[in-house]
C-alpha cells in the first residue's frame, strides 16, 4: 500500500492517473478500477498531474524540473520538457496545442505541443517573467490568449500568449494581494479573475478595465515619494538609505541606488529635467538622474532634519529648509545659495512659489505663516490663520494661493 500525493483524472472520465511514493505513476481505467500502465522513466518525486483535453497525453511534472508526457492508455513515454527547478502548476489551452508550466524557477513557460502516435514534442515558445517567488497556479483563459499565475510573493499576473509580434514575457496586468495565493480561474467573459487566498478568502478582480492596485514593496519605512513629470515612474525615498524608482503601471522595480550612507527624508522630481532631489537624515541634499540613478551632486545644505524640499521656476531653483532655523534658495546649477532665511526656531514647514519669487515658512510651535520675497530676502507679510502650530505648506500651480494645515485640524488656502 503506497501513499497517494496527487490524482487526475481524464476530461471524458474513462482515465485516472495517481502518483505516490517513490517510483509510483500509474494510470487507470476510471470505470473497471483496473491498473493500466506502470509509467516508464519513473520521476522521482511527482507534483502535478495533468490530462490533455483529448485524453489522448497525460503529463507528469516531477520535482527535478522536468515533465514527462505519455500515451493514453499505453502508457507509453512520448516526449520531456524542463524547467530548472521544480514544476507546481501545469495547463493546456482549451485545443491541446500548448502548455503553459509553472515551476520554482520562479517562471511560467508556454510550450507547442506537436505530437503523433509515438512521440510528442514541445516547443518552448514563451517564458514568462517578473515573478517574486515559486509559481503556485497558472491557467489560460477561454480564448487561450491570456494566461494567469498566482505566485508565493503574492502577486496575481495576467500575460498575454497570442501569437501577437508584440507578445512579450512581461505580465499585462498585476494585482498585489499581499499574501500567498493558490488558485485562480477567469471568468467565462474572460473579464474577470477569482483568485483563492488562502483557506478563508477569495477575491473578484475585473482585471479588463486596467484597474487595481499597484503596491511597490521594499524594506523598511517610505518617508516620500513622487512621480516622474511623465507619469511612468514613481520614485521613492527610503530609510534603508536607498533611492529607488519603479514603472508607474506594473511595480517593476527599474533601479536602485547603492546606499547613500543616511536614511532618506524628503524628495522631489524637477519638473523640467530628467533629476530628483534627495535629503538625507544627516541635512545633506544629493541630486540624482531618473534614467538609473546615478549621483549629479551632493552637498551639505543643513546641519540636521531637512523639513522641505522643493524645485522651482522650472528646475533652476531648489527650496530646502530645516531644523537648523534657516529656509535656503539654492541655484541648482551652481549648487550655490541665491537667498538664505534665517529665523529664531526651526522650521517646520516650507514652500517657494512656482515662479521662485515668493518663500513661506512655519516655526516649530507657531501658528503664523511668514512669507519672504526671494529677491531680496525681505518680509512679504504674515498669515496667522490658525489656532495650533503650522505644520505643512504648499503654493498652488499658480502661485497666487497658498494652502496650510495645521495641528488644529484645519487646512487652510
Amino acid at each position: 500500500r503506497r501513499r497517494v500525493v496527487a490524482a487526475a483524472l481524464s476530461p471524458d472520465g474513462r482515465h485516472a492517473v495517481s502518483a505516490g511514493d517513490r517510483g509510483f505513476v500509474r494510470l487507470w481505467d476510471a470505470e473497471t478500477g483496473a491498473e493500466l500502465a506502470q509509467l516508464p522513466g519513473q520521476p522521482e518525486r511527482p507534483r502535478a498531474l495533468l490530462f490533455a483535453p483529448d485524453g489522448r497525453t497525460v503529463v507528469v511534472g516531477d520535482a527535478d524540473g522536468r515533465a514527462h508526457c505519455y500515451a493514453v492508455p499505453s502508457g507509453a513515454l512520448l516526449g520531456s520538457l524542463a524547467h530548472s527547478r521544480q514544476i507546481d502548476a501545469m495547463a493546456f489551452d482549451a485545443r491541446g496545442e500548448r502548455l503553459l508550466t509553472g515551476a520554482r524557477d520562479q517562471t511560467a513557460r508556454l510550450w507547442r505541443i506537436a505530437r503523433s502516435d509515438t512521440a510528442l514534442v514541445a516547443t518552448e515558445i514563451r517564458t514568462f517573467v517578473d515573478h517574486g517567488g515559486d509559481l503556485a497556479h497558472v491557467g489560460f483563459d477561454p480564448s487561450g490568449e491570456l494566461a494567469v499565475t498566482t505566485c508565493t510573493d503574492g502577486v496575481v499576473r495576467v500575460f498575454d500568449t497570442s501569437d501577437s509580434p508584440t507578445a512579450k514575457g512581461g505580465a499585462l496586468h498585476r494585482l498585489e494581494v499581499g499574501t500567498a495565493l493558490e488558485e485562480a480561474a477567469f471568468a467565462p467573459d474572460g473579464q474577470r479573475l477569482l483568485v483563492q487566498v488562502g483557506s478563508q478568502r477569495a477575491l473578484i478582480w475585473h482585471y479588463a478595465d486596467a484597474r487595481g492596485v499597484v503596491t511597490l514593496r521594499q524594506p523598511g519605512a517610505v518617508p516620500a515619494v513622487a512621480f516622474d513629470r511623465s507619469g511612468e515612474r514613481v520614485v521613492t525615498a527610503g530609510d534603508d538609505e536607498r533611492l529607488r524608482a519603479w514603472h508607474a503601471r506594473d511595480g517593476r522595480l527599474l533601479w536602485s541606488t547603492e546606499p547613500l550612507g543616511n536614511p532618506l527624508r524628503r524628495l522631489d522630481v524637477d519638473p523640467a529635467a530628467d533629476r530628483c532631489a534627495v535629503a538625507l537624515h544627516d541635512g545633506r541634499i544629493a541630486l540624482h538622474v531618473l534614467t538609473d540613478g546615478a549621483v549629479l551632486a551632493s552637498f551639505q545644505g543643513h546641519q540636521g532634519r531637512v523639513t522641505a524640499l522643493r524645485f522651482a521656476a522650472a528646475g533652476q531653483l531648489l527650496l530646502t529648509a530645516g531644523h537648523d532655523r534657516r529656509a535656503v534658495v539654492w541655484q541648482v546649477d551652481g549648487r550655490t545659495p541665491l537667498r538664505v532665511v534665517e529665523r529664531p526656531q526651526p522650521i517646520a514647514a516650507a514652500d517657494v512659489s512656482p515662479d521662485g519669487t515668493l518663500l513661506a515658512t512655519a516655526e516649530v510651535g507657531e501658528a503664523v505663516v511668514r512669507l519672504w520675497r526671494v529677491a531680496d530676502g525681505g518680509p512679504a507679510g504674515e498669515l496667522p490663520a490658525h489656532a495650533k502650530a503650522v505644520r505643512c505648506l504648499r503654493f498652488a500651480p499658480d502661485g497666487q494661493r497658498l494652502a496650510s494645515g495645521s495641528a488644529d485640524g484645519n487646512a487652510w488656502s
